[in-house]
């Protein structure tokens, strides 16, 4: 948390205990400083209380654009080195492997029978699949429509 916010924090801390007790001055206050503070009391509360408001209402994002605030030039870097990579991938025709689960699910939704999976399905009757447990929910929903073509194919005994 910013330097900053921890100050107005604590600040406000005494302000909320010091309207809550009602206690404005210490014993060794002049008479005179007592009478200046008790003739602006209302208006401190009521400032207080606008900035509670405001508080309550803002504060989130505050906190957020202070976040940002600090980290701006790290994502504008982070930003500036996926457009080039994105470029690099262009240029070279290079698709990320993460990238071909989204192509294959976008295919499966499109179509009933995907022509890919019909054609897997026609060339393949069994399908192994290593290191099943690290299988994305993606992985497995792109695996059903082939698996539910082999099973409901005829059987061909030979």
């Amino acid at each position: 948390m910013p330097k900053e916010t921890l100050v107005l924090l604590s600040l406000i801390a005494i302000y909320k205990k010091t309207i809550n007790e009602d206690k404005w001055t210490s014993a060794s206050c002049s008479a005179a400083d007592k009478n200046s503070i008790a003739t602006i009391k209302d208006e401190l509360i009521t400032d207080y209380n606008e900035i509670q408001n405001i508080l309550e209402k803002d504060y989130d994002e505050y906190l957020l654009s202070q976040l940002v605030g600090r980290n701006i030039y790290l994502m504008a870097i982070l930003s500036e080195i996926e457009k080039v990579m994105e470029e690099f991938r262009q240029n070279e025709n290079i698709v990320h492997i993460s990238e071909f689960n989204k192509r294959i699910a976008a295919i499966v939704q499109r179509e009933a029978i995907p022509y890919i999976y019909e054609r897997i399905g026609e060339r393949y009757r069994h399908f192994l699949i290593d290191e099943f447990q690290d299988t994305s929910l993606l992985q497995w929903q792109n695996m059903i429509p082939p698996c539910w073509k082999i099973l409901l194919a005829p059987t061909i005994s030979t």
